[in-house]
């Protein structure tokens, strides 16, 4: 996820700063929570994947939700960040947790599904104590550190196993798509979200490569900055 500051750092009002430093709290505990489940669904409980979405299905979609304030944050001025890279970023992923993994939990019972839940959780409990630890003005190098370096791994991961998850999901998407609009029909339109779908196939194709160099560019800027 994109970098996420005070529009005048250490200048920023003091609601702000308190906005933030409470947002970024909830926000920490709200991914920990997933985390924590799916550790233990594997090491304690059956380890079953059909079992693992139902049991993180709330928090996944509930965080998701309030980090859609992320790109409103920008747009008010309350941080420095693009809110069309946010926005491409949140965006997928809410596509993925509402309607690929709701729409068709069968696509959530193979590996790609925790491969991608575990990248998720470990970036944003990163990232959200990287976001409290800047804003109390306490953050170690080391932790800059990894908040620039671990994506290398966990972005692939992340956005791949989003790929396969909504690869899996074509074959049931035809026949449980409350969206469909079929013809003929007065508008002459029709829509549905497995051809939706694929076309979103396709933009991650072409997207990673962009979104990867963009990060890329932000973690030898910030490294830079902190050494």
């Amino acid at each position: 996820m994109p970098q996420q500051q005070g529009k005048h750092n250490g200048t920023a009002p003091t609601w702000v700063k308190s906005y933030l430093l409470f947002y970024n709290s909830m926000q920490l505990i709200g991914w920990f929570i997933p985390f924590v489940l799916t550790v233990h669904h594997f090491l304690f409980a059956n380890g079953n994947l059909t079992d693992l979405w139902p049991h993180i299905k709330f928090y996944l979609q509930a965080f998701h939700l309030t980090m859609l304030l992320e790109i409103v944050h920008p747009i008010l001025g309350l941080v420095r960040s693009s809110p069309g890279t946010i926005a491409i970023q949140v965006c997928s992923r809410c596509y993925i947790t509402f309607l690929i993994c709701t729409l068709v939990p069968e696509s959530t019972a193979w590996w790609a599904f925790p491969m991608m839940v575990f990248s998720w959780t470990i970036t944003e409990i990163i990232r959200y104590t990287y976001f409290i630890t800047e804003a109390l003005q306490v953050t170690p190098r080391w932790l800059t550190f990894i908040r620039y370096s671990t994506f290398l791994v966990l972005y692939p991961t992340g956005a791949g196993g989003e790929w396969l998850c909504a690869f899996k999901a074509l074959p049931w998407l035809p026949e449980r798509d409350p969206f469909a609009i079929s013809l003929p029909n007065a508008l002459n339109a029709s829509f549905s979200t497995a051809f939706l779908t694929k076309v979103m196939l396709v933009l991650y194709i072409g997207g990673l490569p962009y979104m990867y160099g963009h990060m890329l560019s932000q973690r030898a800027k910030h490294l830079r900055t902190k050494h």
